[in-house]
């Protein structure tokens, strides 16, 4: 990138493939689960998450003798009114590549009864997004609980634990993180040594929650300035030196820095009012 001062971190990506894999089989073994499920939306984070535990949970059961402890992932596609075809079409891709059990389940009309029963509260178009992701986590978790698995994350580091630029009880509502240490260059990047079709790994970024909603555009700023930006700032750069850096204005490093700030309580279970006891 060009960088003079900030330091970004790097992936060995064959290394990182091992170590995601072997997380994914432990948490699914340590909760005496049956396998995971993972919601496919068509856009590269998903994809990958649906590559790894495919990977993870078939190299597994080839070391298994005991077919009762073979391990199964089950994607979902739960697309709403704004989805595009395109999204269909590289969602189901990801379920044929990989042979896995896959289903598609249109969620429009569940979010429409929702807002006819609760019109003064769902009279936002970010409010009804918001709507689709939360349920599309009560689909998931359903599914996840008939079939004794667990709900398998699909948020990057940048999303989830830098901006928080998530649905708290929707995309959040998950049980293992498994790409969460990476940025999203780093998940196109992994990707792409998982053999993830081109077309998904160079997707634009949306989370499905209006027509033409990109994740870039709703942010205001893309998520090479965010991953630039917040890592200048646990190394103590400034605003002005991380502007430079970034090759943006001093007000766009204070928008990123900003949203981390406001959106931390996202980022850790809700907290405990303290009481004394006698």
């Amino acid at each position: 990138m060009g960088l003079k001062t900030v330091k970004l971190d790097e992936i060995d990506p064959p290394l990182a493939r091992r170590e995601i894999e072997e997380f994914l089989v432990r948490k699914v073994l340590d909760a005496g689960a049956t396998g995971g499920v993972v919601g496919l939306s068509g856009g590269v984070d998903s994809s990958a998450v649906a590559f790894l535990a495919a990977s993870a949970f078939s190299a597994h059961n080839a070391r298994s003798t005991d077919a009762s402890q073979h391990l199964r992932l089950i994607g979902l596609s739960l697309p709403s009114g704004v989805n595009s075809t395109e999204d269909d079409d590289c969602a189901r891709e990801v379920g044929e590549m990989l042979d896995i059990d896959f289903r598609e389940f249109r969620i429009q009309p569940l979010v429409d009864c929702f807002a006819e029963k609760l019109p003064e509260v769902l009279n936002d178009t970010r409010h009804t997004g918001n709507l689709a992701s939360e349920v599309r986590a009560v689909i998931l978790s359903r599914h996840a609980a008939a079939h004794n698995c667990l709900i398998l994350g699909t948020g990057n580091r940048d999303e989830d634990y830098c901006l928080g630029y998530f649905t708290k009880r929707g995309d959040g509502a998950v049980d293992v993180s498994p790409i969460g240490a990476l940025s999203k260059r780093h998940v196109r990047t992994l990707a792409m040594e998982l053999g993830v079709p081109p077309r998904i790994v160079t997707r634009v970024s949306t989370a499905g929650l209006w027509a033409g909603q990109t994740d870039e555009g709703e942010l205001g700023f893309s998520y090479e300035i965010a991953e630039i930006v917040l890592a200048g700032h646990a190394q103590g750069l400034d605003a002005a030196a991380l502007a430079d850096e970034a090759g943006c204005d001093a007000s766009l490093v204070e928008r990123v820095l900003s949203m981390h700030r406001a959106n931390r309580h996202k980022m850790s279970m809700p907290e405990v009012a303290p009481i004394t006891y006698m």
